[in-house]
């Protein structure tokens, strides 16, 4: 249909093809991108409804691999206080809290570094 609008640039000089009315029904054209249009934006929806539904769950998944490391964290803190109090005595009690302080202090880096990226 382009053809009968516009000039073949391979023919310049040609004169330019006409359009026959009853070939052109700008209601079948309008009608026809509509419907285009409208198939469109419903796929844009799905796609939002996708990105959004893996952002929460991204959100979940680090929330839960949080809580994961922190209850792992503690309970090996746990075991060394138990053997540093069993076998080494308070020197090594003391390097023991000194390590699980610095132990807390990343954790609760990593939670303020996480809190300021939302």
């Amino acid at each position: 249909t382009l053809s009968r609008l516009f000039q073949n640039p391979a023919t310049p000089g040609a004169p330019l093809t006409s359009v026959q009315h009853e070939d052109f029904d700008i209601f079948a054209l309008g009608d026809r991108l509509g419907k285009e249009l409208d198939r469109t934006v419903g796929q844009l929806e799905v796609v939002e409804k996708v990105v959004r539904n893996a952002t929460m769950e991204k959100s979940e998944l680090q929330a839960q691999l949080r809580e994961t490391i922190c209850s792992y964290t503690e309970a090996i803190e746990k075991l060394h206080t138990q053997l540093a109090c069993a076998n080494g005595g308070a020197a090594t009690a003391l390097q023991l809290h000194l390590h699980d302080g610095k132990a807390q202090q990343q954790r609760l880096q990593m939670e303020l570094s996480d809190l300021r990226q939302k």
